[in-house]
This record gives structure tokens, sequence and C-alpha cells, in this order.
């Protein structure tokens, strides 16, 4: 299955088989690109999770899917309330989209779709208006977390992938760490600016993982705003410093755009490097005059 959770931010395409392992490939989101998925999977509907260029090349391309039974359907559109909404007003059909909140669950190929709280707390306090009509939230209870944004863990044959969307830290991964077996986790890190709380920290990043008792976690969203810019170097440094004395289950994976990761294969990895090349080097004669020129 191929599964893209949606955005012009760089994307976790995530492919597996019957009894194959999870890959991931990070990469920027060019929508005309991808030939086939799976899903689509929205976690929030911030305009940097979704967009309207990667939902019209799905529709329009006329990708289709099986279900668990084997049936073909047309891809879905899968996101919480807000999320489909958003879809809808750029034309999706509605019958192509699924609503979920915590608890739901879509089974797709080999691949079982979890919803799973957020803790993204500024999606909480989003409004649908950025202008002069916007909405005023003071004094005012706020809208119900599950309307706007969910987490999703997606168990398939090769792994189970928790992706936290833009949650920030709670203790409450703890609850999902206890309920799940998660093998790889996604956490969106970003140096936060003064004044402003809207990335997990280093540290957050490291406490999500042991809540979680994931194996891997993989730190994303860094990368993405100028502003947010952050050095994952930070996260090895602090794993390091604590990962004898707390006697860490886990290790980081730090990714590049256009990287893929392979879980189980490549579960030690901390790292990923584009290849290097030059496999090939002396296997045939060299043409040099002499080999000192080695």
């Amino acid at each position: 299955m191929r599964s893209t959770l949606s955005g012009r931010s760089p994307t976790a395409k995530i492919s597996s088989a019957r009894s194959s392992p999870a890959t991931m490939i990070k990469r920027s989101s060019v929508p005309f690109a991808f030939k086939h998925v799976d899903a689509v999977l929205a976690t929030h509907y911030h305009q940097d999770h979704m967009s309207a260029e990667w939902a019209a090349h799905v529709i329009n391309s006329g990708m289709t899917t099986t279900d668990e039974n084997g049936k073909e359907i047309p891809v879905p559109f899968i996101g919480p309330e807000k999320s489909v909404e958003t879809w809808v007003k750029w034309g999706v059909p509605r019958e192509r989209c699924q609503v979920v909140k915590p608890g739901d669950t879509i089974k797709i190929k080999d691949i079982e779709i979890i919803a799973l709280d957020s803790f993204d707390r500024t999606c909480i306090v989003t409004t649908d208006s950025t202008g002069p009509d916007r909405e005023e939230l003071t004094g005012k209870c706020p809208t119900d977390m599950d309307e706007k944004a969910v987490n999703y863990l997606l168990k398939t044959p090769g792994g189970n992938i928790y992706h936290s969307g833009d949650s920030h830290f709670s203790i409450y991964f703890a609850k999902h760490g206890k309920d799940y077996d998660i093998d790889v986790a996604f956490g969106s890190f970003g140096e936060n600016p003064i004044g402003m709380q809207d990335k997990m920290t280093s540290i957050d990043i490291l406490r999500m993982a042991e809540n979680l008792q994931c194996k891997v976690v993989v730190p994303i969203h860094w990368d993405v705003w100028t502003n947010f810019q952050a050095d994952c170097e930070e996260i090895k440094v602090l794993y390091d410093f604590k990962k004898d004395r707390n006697e860490y289950k886990f290790h980081p994976f730090f990714w590049q755009v256009g990287g893929k990761y392979t879980y189980p294969q490549d579960k030690d990895k901390l790292y990923f490097h584009h290849r290097r090349g030059f496999e090939d080097c002396f296997e045939h004669p060299q043409n040099i005059p002499f080999r000192s020129c080695l």
C-alpha cells in the first residue's frame, strides 16, 4: 500500500505489501510525480498539510485502489471533519471523503489505519477565517479537537507507524504507547521563535518517543519553515547525553528530502545519506598515465 500524508511540506510515502517491510520515502510534494497511491490522509487542515494541487492530481488521474476485500475503489481521502470540509471546498467529491475521529479504523488492502487523539494545541485555536471577520475566541470554550486534528497509527505487515501530525508534547502519548505496539514514530520538531510554541523541542521529541515506547523516532517539519529551522544534531546530542541514564529503548533517525527508510531493514541506522556512488571503482582499467596518479 502507498499512503501519502498530504501537504506542501515534505511528505512521507509509506509503502508495504503483504509480508514485506514498510518503506518510507521523504520527498517534496511535487503532485504530478506520484503515479499511484492507495489513500490520502490529512492529520489536520493547516495549509502546509493539505494541498489543492495534490487533491486535484489524485482526482483527475483517476487513481484507484482496493479495499480489504479486494474490491476496486477510488482512492479515498481520509481526515478529520475540518480536513474533509476543505477537500470538498476544493472540489473533491464528498463521497470520496471519509471523516475520522479518534478510535475510528479504516482498512485498505493489508493496512489498518487507526485515528488517534491529536495534541495540536495550535490547531485548536485556528479560526476558519484569517480576515477581518475572524472569529473572536476570547472567553469561549475551545471547539472539539477531534473535529480539527487527529494522529494516525498505520499497522502494516512490515511494522507499525505512528504519525503525530503537528502535535505538541502530551503525556497522553504514554497512553498511545501502552495501547499500541509502535515501531516508527514521526514527531514535528522545530526551533520555536520568541513568543511562539508550535513545534516540539529536541527534548519533547525524546520524551514523545519514550512515552510511545517506539523503536525509532523520526523528527520531521524542522526543514519546512525558515523561521522554525532547527538542527537535528541537537536531538542527537541530547539523546547521547540521556540514553544510558534513562535506558532508552529507541533511537532517532534523521531523514533528508529524497531519502528512503525501510523498516525493519534500516532499524539500526541513525542517518540517511544519499548514494555515494563509485561502487565499480577498479573493476575496469583506469585511463591514467601512471598508477602514481592515484
